[in-house]
C-alpha cells in the first residue's frame, strides 16, 4: 500500500543528514509525521452479481452475501488486510419485498463440522484491527537512526492514537445493526467472526440465518454456502 517506500525515504533523508545536530535530527523527525501511517478504507458496496457473492431468498427476503476475506477486497474496504488479524468480514445484504417487519434472530457462520464461528462486535473488530495498526504505525521509525527512535516512536504513537478513532468509527459505521428488517427496504452491513488460526480458505463454511415474522410469528430459516476463496496471512 505503498508505506515500504516511506521508509526507504525516510532512511535516504537520515542518511544524508549523517553527523548533524541533535536538533537538525529533531526537526526532520517532527517534519515526518505526514509520513505517519494513516487509516484510509474506502466506501463499498455490494456486489450481487459478482464471483464471490451469494444469493438466497426466504419468502419475501432477498439476502444476499458477499466475502471480503481475499486480500484486495479488504484492503480496500478497510485499509488491511483482516485475515491476518484473525478477523473473518463478510458483507450482507438484506431486501425486504414483502409487507411485513422481521426481526434478526440468529446470524451465524458454521464450519463443516458444525462449529459455529464467534461473531465479532464492530468494536472488537476493531480493536484487532488497532493491534495491528499500531504495529505497523510505530515500526516504520525503528529504520532511523539510534539517537532519533525515541522521538520517532513517540510521534508514531501519538498518530496512531489520533488514527484509533478513525477506525472504530469507520467499523461501527460499516457494521451490520441489529434494527428489524423494515418492508420495503434495504438494509446492509459487515459482520465480524473469528477466523479459525488453522483455515486456509472459505470452503466448508455457511452462513446460517433465522429471522422471525414480527406479524405472523413464524421462524424462517436459510443456509448460503461460501465460494471456496483462499485466505492469505502474510
Amino acid at each position: 500500500m505503498g508505506r515500504p517506500q516511506r521508509v526507504g525515504v525516510i532512511s535516504e533523508i537520515f542518511l544524508r543528514i549523517g553527523n548533524s545536530s541533535l536538533v537538525g535530527l529533531l526537526i526532520v523527525a517532527v517534519s515526518l509525521t505526514s509520513c505517519e501511517a494513516t487509516y484510509r478504507p474506502t466506501l463499498t458496496r455490494l456486489d450481487p452479481v459478482g464471483v464471490n457473492s451469494r444469493k438466497a431468498s426466504a419468502q419475501d427476503l432477498i439476502i444476499y452475501v458477499e466475502e471480503y476475506a481475499s486480500t484486495s477486497k479488504s484492503e480496500r474496504a478497510f485499509d488491511a488486510n483482516l485475515s491476518e488479524l484473525g478477523i473473518l468480514p463478510f458483507l450482507v445484504l438484506f431486501e425486504n419485498r414483502g409487507k411485513d417487519e422481521y426481526d434478526l434472530v440468529l446470524v451465524q457462520v458454521k464450519d463443516q463440522f458444525g462449529r459455529s464461528l464467534r461473531l465479532l462486535t464492530p468494536n472488537e473488530a476493531a480493536t484487532k484491527a488497532k493491534r495491528g495498526f499500531a504495529r505497523e504505525a510505530i515500526g516504520w521509525s525503528l529504520v532511523v537512526p539510534i539517537i532519533t527512535i525515541p522521538v520517532a516512536a513517540g510521534l508514531s504513537v501519538m498518530n496512531a492514537i489520533g488514527e484509533n478513532s478513525k477506525i472504530s468509527q469507520d467499523f461501527n459505521q460499516k457494521g451490520m445493526g441489529q434494527e428489524p428488517l423494515e418492508p420495503g427496504k434495504r438494509r446492509s452491513g459487515f459482520l465480524f467472526y473469528q477466523l479459525e488460526q488453522d483455515r486456509k480458505n472459505l470452503s466448508g463454511l455457511i452462513f446460517d440465518l433465522q429471522v422471525r415474522n414480527k406479524q405472523s410469528n413464524a421462524l424462517i430459516t436459510t443456509a448460503i454456502p461460501f465460494p471456496d476463496v483462499p485466505i492469505i496471512r502474510d
